[in-house]
């Protein structure tokens, strides 16, 4: 079997369009909210929080469609959920971490940590039978709702706390001027859902050729690969954050896009049609995954802050694991 370089290419592309199509998405979606009036801390919470997993949701959504049409994708699209999560926690964090010391209260680590362990505990309680059924990526859903949910409710209490947090994260995408119309707001979210679409459709079929190419697990190619590619849109809103000095402000955001990922994107594709889980998932990639985000909720507990050595030391933990999960 030849080299794959074509699917290497359209995997590439497909990345490249989940990222533009998110971008373009979630800024119509913000001028909207703007528009109508809505709260730095409700569109920091809901839009932008949602739209940098956007990508991710769509893979799931493509990937349960796939499964519908016959084509198995459950590797590819559950290796990417828990990619998502072990990506942003280790080598994203990592890489914030090494522009500056990153800052952050006990008290925030505590309230959303807590919920990014709890829900990926129940995503591990949920595959232990080898599967995601319908009804399951329903509660899945329904527990998303309830958290965000709570900390809507809780907003007047939050809202002082995080308000710097969550216009800094709005500041992270390149939002249009206010004076453009609005129809070619709606004209480019249009635009902006295909390329998502499109994007997520090339990402699945481009990681299931080169997963046979390679003779590994699909759950490594969307563990590594793809993970690290629909994550993309946290490190571009982190990273634009960190350019501006706001060295503090991203912890917030990929905690808060974890627990996205896990719970609603997971959820959504899963409401599909289902999802079969491997040996691999079940017995290595999420309890790494759970072990390594737990490391990092512990650095960040410690002194309030992630140190530069802490940084590199997520890093390089990341690679081994890159390493060790397509050895194995």
């Amino acid at each position: 079997m030849d080299f794959p370089y074509f699917s290497i290419i359209v995997l590439i592309g497909g990345l490249v369009g989940l990222g533009v199509g998110a971008e373009l998405t979630i800024n119509c979606s913000i001028k909207t909210a703007w528009r109508f009036g809505l709260s730095p801390f409700l569109i920091g919470l809901t839009l932008v929080s949602i739209g940098t997993s956007i990508p991710e949701m769509a893979v799931g959504i493509a990937g349960g469609i796939d499964r519908l049409e016959g084509i198995e994708t459950s590797g590819i699209v559950v290796g990417n959920y828990v990619g998502s999560v072990l990506n942003v926690m280790t080598i994203i964090l990592g890489i914030c971490g090494l522009f500056g010391t990153l800052v952050v209260s006990k008290k925030t680590t505590k309230r959303i940590g807590s919920a990014l362990m709890a829900s990926l505990l129940l995503f591990f309680i949920i595959i232990l039978d080898y599967k995601i059924t319908i009804l399951e990526g329903f509660v899945l859903i329904i527990t998303y709702i309830g958290f965000t949910s709570y900390l809507i409710y809780h907003e007047k209490k939050l809202e002082s706390l995080e308000i710097p947090v969550l216009e800094d994260k709005i500041r992270g995408f390149k939002v249009c001027k206010m004076e453009d119309p609005a129809h070619l707001d709606i004209i480019l979210l249009i635009v902006g859902i295909i390329v998502i679409g499109l994007g997520a459709d090339a990402v699945i079929m481009a990681g299931i050729e080169l997963a046979t190419f390679m003779s590994v697990e699909q759950s490594a190619i969307g563990l590594i690969f793809v993970g690290f590619g629909t994550g993309i849109p946290e490190l571009i809103v982190s990273a634009r954050a960190l350019s501006k000095g706001d060295v503090s402000i991203s912890v917030g955001n990929l905690l808060g896009s974890s627990i996205t990922d896990i719970l609603l994107a997971t959820g959504m594709g899963a409401m599909i049609a289902g999802f079969i889980i491997d040996k691999k998932t079940l017995l290595v990639n999420t309890p790494i995954t759970i072990a390594m985000t737990l490391l990092a909720l512990i650095f960040l507990m410690t002194g309030e802050k992630l140190d530069r050595k802490e940084s590199l030391l997520l890093i390089i933990a990341y690679i081994f694991i890159a390493v060790f999960v397509f050895l194995i």
